[in-house]
């Protein structure tokens, strides 16, 4: 598999003296290069295993391999030193680059052989998403491999914006009984409409890496909700969801979150609408047009305010509808308490209302 070429290559000279050729340094002068190889192509994904070179190393000189692997898709893995087993991901395609080194400037290196090996082996088929999904119910499933103990999945933008690069245990893909895997991964629940790609590799501890599968594109064409968010009342807080993923709202199956922050003197009460609970945050389900409101409740005090030259005595503020009782403190300056009281809300004249007022004896 060397398919040498005579020639210089860089510092690096190719020639036929040994053999079918040999890589050396450039001498005199050189005293290191690198020879990168052909691209080899198996005809199929496999799992490339081993690579095996023969050469010479005199004294004060070396020669590090390294190996890259790749699929039709042109994606390839980083370079990686040689090891037994390879630890790359089976691919279609595999390539090497020797780095020739000298400290000896009258002596060079040689590689004059390299043999790379391969096994054929099963490798995970990817089933859905699969070309236009006009509603997809968010699940990733392909058909993996028997003893594969783990699976990375992997997603991206057209643009090869990576959306999730993740491993799970084949028990959390659901196939570690069988081989039919599937996961709804909550880090792409909210994918907007568009063009996307995705792959999926195994591993097992005996055998390393297994194989990375070509892409799989998918396009999103699904419908697009619109989502109301209020808070009640207005002044009592903030109400914020994540981005929308589709022009005016969120693409069907998207999972928003939604937030509130309470302003100054309101606490918030729980969500109504299509929310519910306590929570300062919420998730909901975009499976149709939906509204969700904020309550809080608070009191917010109008009079005595500043600096005062008369005063009638009065003290207002605006309240809450449903309470039924008030407490109203007074305090001085050095904190000493002048009046520490609970009134109905009847007694502050706020009944069912919210505009509260007393005049404490």
């Amino acid at each position: 598999a060397s398919d040498f070429s005579a020639g210089t290559v860089g510092s690096c000279v190719v020639d036929n003296l040994i053999g079918d050729g040999a890589v050396r340094l450039n001498l005199p002068g050189s005293t290191t290069c690198t020879f990168e190889s052909r691209v080899f192509d198996a005809g199929d994904l496999v799992d490339w295993v081993e690579l095996d070179w023969t050469g010479s190393t005199p004294a004060g000189t070396s020669i590090e391999l390294q190996v890259r692997t790749g699929n039709a898709d042109g994606t390839w893995t980083l370079w990686q030193l040689n090891q037994s087993p390879l630890n790359n991901f089976g691919g279609q395609y595999i390539q090497y680059r020797a780095v020739l080194t000298t400290t000896d400037s009258g002596q060079t290196p040689v590689l004059e052989a390299v043999t790379l090996r391969y096994v054929l082996k099963g490798y995970a088929v990817l089933s859905a998403p699969l070309g236009v999904q006009s509603n997809w119910d968010r699940e990733f499933r392909w058909t993996g491999r028997s003893g594969a103990t783990n699976y990375l999945l992997e997603v991206y933008r057209s643009d090869n914006v990576t959306m999730l690069w993740k491993w799970y245990t084949a028990a959390q893909v659901g196939c570690d009984a069988d081989t039919s895997c599937a996961i709804a991964p909550a880090e792409t629940l909210g994918l907007g409409n568009g063009d996307y790609k995705w792959r999926v590799a195994d591993y097992d501890p005996t055998n390393g890496y297994g194989i990375r599968t070509n892409f799989a594109n998918f396009t999103l064409v699904g419908a697009c909700y619109s989502l109301t968010v209020n808070a009640n009342p207005s002044v009592g807080g903030v109400v914020t969801s994540s981005a929308q993923n589709c022009t005016g709202g969120y693409t069907a199956g998207s999972v928003v979150q939604v937030s509130v922050t309470p302003n100054a003197g309101y606490v918030f009460t729980g969500w109504s609408g299509d929310a519910s609970g306590t929570a300062s945050t919420v998730s909901v389900t975009m499976d149709g047009n939906k509204s969700v409101t904020a309550n809080l409740r608070g009191n917010t005090l109008v009079s005595p305010s500043g600096t005062l030259t008369t005063w009638s005595n009065v003290f207002s503020w605006t309240g809450h509808a449903q309470a039924t009782h008030y407490l109203l403190e007074v305090r001085k300056a050095d904190d000493t308490v002048v009046l520490w009281k609970w009134y109905t809300s009847s007694q502050a004249g706020c009944a069912g209302g919210s505009a509260c007022s007393l005049s404490p004896a």
